[in-house]
């Protein structure tokens, strides 16, 4: 965590405080208010009972939303999304999937969540 955060706060104080604070409280923002850090927790499910304490639980995002999101900006924003030769493998793989061979948004994310070793949660 503390490798991430050195890249926001140039203070080693600061990197140990709000990485105290993002362990305990899942957010910190110093007393300027100039920034707020915030813990995202991505799973297969959204899980709200294990933060009862917290006024304020961590956002959770299921894999079903980020491959959801990833698949509209692929398919609604194509020709500023056409310029990428720096992109990994991985986002190469996703491009070529949602633009030639899963045209819909239920196919690319059921086939994307596979083809990544994710099974999807039953549903109760």
């Amino acid at each position: 965590m503390q490798y991430v955060i050195r890249g926001m706060l140039r203070s080693d104080d600061l990197v140990e405080t709000a990485s105290t604070a993002l362990y305990e409280n899942y957010c910190w923002e110093p007393a300027d208010e100039s920034l707020r850090i915030e813990m995202v927790a991505i799973g297969s499910v959204r899980d709200l009972e294990n933060y009862p304490d917290l006024e304020k639980p961590p956002l959770q995002i299921t894999f079903d939303q980020v491959a959801r999101f990833v698949f509209g900006r692929f398919t609604k924003h194509c020709d500023p999304k056409k310029a990428h030769r720096k992109w990994d493998c991985a986002g190469h793989m996703l491009w070529h999937l949602a633009k030639n061979q899963w045209n819909d948004s239920d196919a690319f994310v059921a086939g994307t969540l596979k083809l990544f070793g994710i099974h999807p949660q039953p549903q109760y």
